[in-house]
């Protein structure tokens, strides 16, 4: 084994040419004179390109920050593993602009300065003093403020702060807009974590004072960031909030749980769009939580109770805006009245004040609620104006109604929605074959969802429910959907024997329809049908030779009887099997499972037919929540008794979430058996138990143009009772035809720290689950072997923290007792089997709080 040092230059290369300069903090009120004196003084002397790494007291890794850190242009900033940039409780009497970090125009006192051009920020976490309760203000401190163009931030945490996390504006502190005809241009947020602050997540000031032009702050990207804050009584406004957006591209971010005390609570606000592309987003709870006041949004004041997923502004012709392939949805919502009684939209889109808007709107999924809800509103509330929409392939909950609102005795506006003219205030319904909007015009909602064609399966939540479904689904014609719906107090199907899918259908729920499995006192007696999944395909169930055509799962909750043993038992019930190609499992919840959460299996149910027929390749899962299983999260099973290869590659396992629970020894979260050509891309795993390979995150055999990349791990292998385990590992094989990527992933160990500081108390020595835990074998990240012919593969940007002296507050798991340093852990940063037959390509790692060497 190869490990890799707590901290080395490489891991933090600065642009070419340049140099790096350290910047040590003792986590005094000095600190911040102290970084900006360095960069001042670095900039005196002619420095250009500098890097400047900021590095932590030795005790919390942490600088304290009392005054702004000023950026200057044209040299990047980055933190030594670990280091945090905590906002100090009393600021500096001068100094201090609201935020931790800002850029140097932005404190320039000069009349309409020029914005900044070009500066790094990467690989920090700033931590401000928390939003003290529900009355702290949007305005207030915040994370970063760029006033800039060609900026980059990534991978970069901020969390706790009273204000905005990371505000673009061209205004500087002393209100001084950039001049005339200029812009801030080609800004990038890659892959960051805005947590808990009291202001918008993510904010683009839209304010101009130039007239006849445009606001600044175009062409940006902002992609693959998440954005989270608590139901908790505190402040937050919106999750993004973009008031410019022409030329930007908002991909693949992630948005959960709006609290609305006094703010609106939205997810995704978008104003001023012109080639504006919103693609591959989830929304994941908003607008609940305290009261609501009205606001303002693309000149319409909003009203106290309403909250919105997405919500666009539209610009003008010819810069069509594309909002494509979102997820809107309330898996992260709380069960209270407040929330139930809110008007929810999940996507809006308005045209601009006397514009001509086009806006196409396709493949987007919402999930609703209640009765109240909108799922795609599209609205013209000014004369002399026109919105254009062209529609495709969304799909909504059948009571969340496409709306048209146009408003009564505009002069010259109109609404076209796929080339049709449409009038005031009408709805849609969707189309039952395609789950698109429906050319005809209705001028209700429905009452009850309809879908003709479809096999509805009305449940009583009792026992008879399996056997009512699976005569049902035998009677569906070929291709035609499957909707489950619960009985009417408690939305469940009880099920004593597995659901059986055949292929070629849809088999959804209504308002995500429990599939309940059934205490296993009243599983059916010995002899009759067995439950080896609550859900199985057909395939799998009669052990089969030929694999299912395409099957599709969505909005459903599968869950178990909550697993009973420690250790999963033969004849347990995972939640779903699948053995079939081309399958989508999407916004599905699984829990509680005896045995896997989902399972792909190349096998049939006898354990020995092996698929030989077709294949079980390009399957998807995405967007679900797979938490407390018995056995793993989800495996893919395929040891190919043919050497050929195995059946099931080429998925996608994308956007999931795995919580194992620690008080049970589960599984690994993610396994792959076979993971050849698979996809394993911004999954977050929390908390994962066990022994064996049991406790692992994720781990992928017979990788074979592997991708695994935006992982989050918080904390594996808690609880186990052997020697090692792995945060993401991989097999690789295939040459370099067959090379594998890992990058960009975070593995560190929060929730355990969290876990133990709890503890509390002065100690004299570490009790027995931090000593236990200081002798399992944690590699982050690790390259154990090669499978077959050589191994090649890349790793690019992870960044790791292990437990190795590691405390958020002092250094210390005993709340500052030195006599009881959580030391000499066995944690390993990253590990490669040494050899002529692996080729391993490394850069841009970030790893800290380790051994240096593996032992």
């Amino acid at each position: 084994m190869l490990g890799v040092t707590l901290y080395s230059v490489p891991c933090l290369a600065a642009p070419a040419g340049s140099g790096l300069l350290e910047i040590q903090c003792s986590n005094t009120p000095s600190d911040a004179a102290v970084i900006n004196a360095a960069i001042q003084n670095a900039v005196t002397q002619g420095y250009a390109n500098t890097g400047f790494v900021f590095k932590g007291d030795r005790r919390s890794n942490t600088c304290l920050i009392n005054q702004t850190i000023v950026l200057v242009q044209g040299h990047s900033y980055s933190g030594a593993p670990g280091t945090v940039l905590q906002q100090a409780r009393t600021p500096a009497a001068t100094g201090w602009y609201n935020a931790v970090l800002a850029t140097q125009s932005y404190v320039n006192r000069a009349p309409s300065p020029i914005a900044d051009w070009q500066l790094t920020i990467t690989n920090l976490t700033i931590r401000g003093t928390g939003p003290a309760s529900a009355s702290s203000s949007p305005t207030g401190d915040k994370g970063l403020v760029v006033r800039a163009g060609g900026i980059q931030v990534n991978n970069v945490t901020i969390r706790d702060m009273s204000g905005a996390g990371i505000f673009e504006t061209g205004y500087t502190f002393y209100n001084q807009y950039l001049p005339c005809s200029w812009s801030m241009v080609n800004d990038t947020y890659v892959n960051n974590t805005i947590e808990n602050t009291g202001g918008d997540g993510f904010q683009v000031d839209g304010r101009n004072d130039c007239p006849n032009e445009g606001p600044a702050g175009t062409d940006g990207r902002f992609v693959g960031n998440t954005i989270a804050m608590p139901s908790n009584g505190r402040v937050a406004h919106n999750g993004a909030d973009l008031e410019v957006s022409a030329g930007w591209w908002i991909l693949d971010n992630t948005i959960r749980s709006f609290d609305g005390a006094g703010y609106p609570g939205n997810g995704l606000m978008v104003a001023n769009t012109w080639m504006t592309e919103i693609d591959g987003n989830r929304i994941a709870g908003f607008g609940y939580g305290g009261a609501q006041d009205a606001t303002q949004f693309c000149g319409q004041t909003r009203p106290a109770s309403s909250g919105y997923g997405i919500e666009v502004c539209a610009g003008n012709l010819p810069g069509t805006t594309t909002i494509s392939n979102n997820v809107v949805s309330f898996a992260d919502a709380p069960s209270d009245p407040d929330y139930a009684a809110r008007q929810h939209t999940y996507l809006d889109v308005i045209a601009g004040i006397y514009n001509t808007s086009n806006v196409v709107v396709s493949q987007n999924r919402l999930d609703g609620m209640g009765k109240n809800d909108t799922g795609i509103r599209y609205d013209v509330y000014f004369p002399y104006t026109t919105l254009n929409i062209t529609s495709s392939g969304n799909r909504e909950a059948p009571w969340a109604q496409p709306l048209i609102d146009i408003s009564e005795n505009l002069p010259q506006s109109s609404l076209t929605l796929n080339g049709q003219a449409v009038g005031p205030s009408t709805h849609q319904k969707p189309d039952p074959a395609t789950d698109a909007v429906d050319a005809k015009l209705i001028s209700h909602i429905p009452t009850t969802p309809s879908y003709a064609g479809s096999a509805v399966i009305q449940c009583t939540n009792t026992t008879s429910d399996a056997k009512t479904i699976n005569e049902a689904i035998r009677r569906v014609p070929p291709g035609a959907p499957v909707l489950f719906v619960g009985d009417p107090s408690s939305n469940t199907c009880l099920l004593d024997r597995a659901v059986r899918l055949y292929g070629g259908h849809v088999y959804s729920g209504v308002n995500s329809t429990i599939m309940q499995q059934v205490a296993p006192s009243s599983e059916p007696s010995p002899g009759s049908e067995t439950m080896p999944a609550i859900l199985a395909s057909n395939s799998y169930l009669i052990s089969s030779g030929t694999a299912d055509d395409p099957i599709t799962i969505e909005n459903l909750t599968v869950q178990g009887p909550v697993p009973t043993s420690a250790t999963p038992v033969p004849g347990s019930t995972a939640g779903i099997i699948l053995r079939a190609s081309g399958s989508v499992i999407y916004n599905v919840t699984v829990s509680n499972t005896e045995a896997q959460g989902i399972l792909l299996s190349a096998y049939g149910a006898d354990g020995q037919t092996y698929v030989s027929r077709g294949s079980l390749a390009n399957n998807a899962i995405l967007y679900s929540w797979i938490s407390n299983s018995g056995g793993r999260g989800f495996e893919v099973s395929d040891a190919d008794p043919n050497g050929d290869g195995g059946v099931a590659t080429a998925g996608w396992l994308q956007n999931n979430f795995f919580s194992m629970a620690p008080s049970i020894t589960g599984s690994a979260a993610i396994y792959l058996q076979n993971g050849a050509s698979w996809s394993v891309v911004a999954n977050s795993v929390y908390s994962v138990t066990g022994a064996g390979d049991q406790g692992d995150a994720i781990v992928v055999r017979n990788a074979y143009q592997t991708v695994v990349e935006h992982n989050y791990i918080a904390g594996f292998g808690d609880n186990a009772t052997d020697a090692t385990h792995y945060g993401i590992a991989a097999w690789v094989g295939g040459g370099k035809a067959g090379a594998s990527t890992i990058a960009y992933n975070q593995v560190s160990f929060e929730d355990i720290i969290s876990d133990f500081d709890l503890q509390g108390g002065s100690r004299s020595s570490v009790t027995a689950a931090e000593d236990r835990y200081r002798r399992i074998h944690h590699i982050s990240i690790a390259i154990p072997g090669v499978t077959w012919d050589s191994g090649v593969v890349t790793l690019v940007g992870n960044a790791v923290v292990g437990m190795d002296g590691y405390d958020t507050a002092d250094g210390f798991f005993d709340n500052g007792n030195p006599s009881a340093t959580f030391t000499g852990t066995q944690d390993v940063g990253l590990s490669y089997s040494v050899g002529p037959r692996l080729a391993v390509g490394s850069a841009g790692n970030a790893v800290a709080h380790v051994q240096a060497t593996a032992p």
